[in-house]
């Protein structure tokens, strides 16, 4: 799936996003039979899905663009398009649902129209910019870059889809199956033809690779499971199962009015844990809509496949724990630690304090930025800085931090760990650090009520984190060294 903003906020207003051209242009596609409704929601004064006046809904759009009349353009229109037939409406429409959600107007009225009309399936996404409850703006910055962003993590959420993967050379996995192979493209959305012994792989119609069968074959005849790592899957297992919910929950399609559509795969709360943190992909295997009798487990980053059973029996992966599952404060926090980049101690230090967790319990991870990955930092931030504050980049879900003398920037969105000088002109670093002389300079007036002051400051450090034993000593130690006492 892909998402594109059709009249986003470069250029001059048209006449069709100051007055919601874009509703006309899709109701009068329902009118000849090329669009069709597929959701409209929180109009107040419009409680009817399928019988819609558009000049009703246009008109309602009009009145919320009349809380701020200084912005040009009122109208956001966007399109969430596929390749071909490779979506329905229905699953294109679930998409839009928690795509808009993201981008900042699941609570302002929207309508989503599938069009019919083209070889691609796609829906039209039709809102207000003007926030329905405030009045002000809704957050534009960057808004073609976060469309792409969210669509891809929605696919990666829901479809197991990661466009990283689109163009894997699959043959290069340790599979030990012709079979394996298979399900390797076809997890990662490919189909395949077989002729004449050879297997053809196709995307979007588009050929990717061919594989001779006999002597792919012949090839990975030799292959075995790496059981080193099959060991270390099966010691994270037990470590981490206890933890989660194990049981296996049926994943359906989704289709219109939020009713069930064909049975397309399980899942559970651990199977979800692993995925985000170790990148492991379950793939359960099942018949006639029947309990999975095995599963196979994908190692993207060992680049590796394993017959599930080998590691753990399925029936041990999905049975429940006897205790109730609650998550220790800190296991929480290393759920939002997962895939930071730890190049450095100052990584390390930062995330420690911003999550507030001791320093050996920040992931370590093997992943290091890029030279274009910098470069696109670069460019994004250098473009922002030029119209805003550098104060303001809570905006865009960054965050400042100085450690050792040098400022760094957390991207919480991207889980990204930068030096700033390697992205920020040098002008606003020196700006940033004349604001922290000032600040520096200014008297603590918690001195002036030191219980207070206290108080106050150990509030702020120590969390909600109930009987977990390694916070309560951060949080312990935090504290006496607010009041003066060093322990050792």
């Amino acid at each position: 799936m892909n998402a594109i903003i059709l009249d986003n906020k470069k250029g001059k207003a048209s006449a069709s996003s100051k007055n919601f051209g874009g509703v006309v242009y899709n109701t009068n596609k329902m009118d000849s039979a090329k669009g069709e409704l597929m959701a409209l929601r929180n109009f107040a004064t419009i409680q009817n899905d399928t019988l819609v006046k558009p000049e009703d809904v246009r008109n309602y759009l009009l009145s919320i663009a009349k809380l701020n009349p200084r912005k040009e353009k009122k109208q956001f229109h966007a399109v969430i398009s596929c390749n071909g037939k490779e979506y329905d409406k229905h699953q294109l429409t679930e998409a839009a649902h928690e795509w808009i959600k993201r981008m900042g107007y699941g609570d302002n009225p929207y309508i989503i129209v599938f069009h019919n009309d083209t070889e691609n399936n796609h829906v039209h996404i039709v809102s207000s910019r003007i926030n329905v409850k405030t009045g002000a703006s809704i957050p534009d910055s960057f808004e073609n870059v976060r469309a792409v962003k969210f669509i891809d993590q929605i696919m990666k959420e829901k479809y197991g889809f990661d466009r990283k993967l689109e163009k894997t050379d699959f043959t290069k996995y340790n599979v030990t199956t012709l079979a394996q192979l298979k399900l390797l493209y076809e997890v990662s959305g490919h189909s395949f033809s077989e002729v004449s012994g050879v297997l053809n792989f196709y995307k979007r119609d588009q050929l990717v690779t061919s594989v001779n069968s006999y002597d792919f074959g012949q090839q990975i005849k030799n292959n075995k499971e790496d059981r080193k790592r099959a060991d270390q899957l099966k010691t994270i297992f037990k470590k981490y199962l206890p933890d989660f919910e194990g049981g296996l929950m049926p994943v359906h399609e989704t289709l219109s009015g939020q009713r069930q559509g064909k049975l397309v795969g399980y899942r559970s709360d651990f199977t979800d844990f692993m995925r985000e943190r170790f990148g492991l992909q379950f793939v359960f295997h099942f018949k006639d809509g029947k309990p999975p009798y095995g599963y196979t487990i994908i190692d993207h980053k060992e680049k590796s496949v394993f017959k599930g059973s080998s590691i753990m029996k399925l029936p041990e992966l999905s049975k429940s724990p006897d205790h109730k599952v609650k998550l220790s404060y800190l296991e929480k926090q290393a759920l939002l630690l997962s895939g930071y980049n730890t190049e450095s101690i100052n990584h390390i230090k930062i995330l420690s304090k911003k999550f507030r967790v001791p320093m050996y319990r920040v992931p370590i991870t093997d992943r290091t930025l890029g030279k274009e990955e910098r470069e696109y930092y670069k460019d994004l931030l250098q473009l922002y800085l030029k119209n805003n504050d550098i104060s303001t980049l809570g905006k865009l879900n960054m965050e400042l931090a100085k450690e050792n003398g040098k400022w760094f920037i957390i991207d919480y969105g991207g889980r990204t760990v930068l030096e700033a000088e390697d992205v920020i002109p040098s002008d606003d670093l020196k700006s940033l650090d004349r604001e922290r002389q000032i600040i520096d300079s200014i008297p603590d007036v918690s001195i002036l009520n030191p219980i207070g002051g206290f108080a106050d400051m150990a509030a702020t450090i120590a969390p909600d984190v109930g009987d977990d034993p390694d916070i309560h000593f951060l949080t312990s130690r935090q504290s006496y060294v607010i009041a003066g006492i060093v322990i050792l």
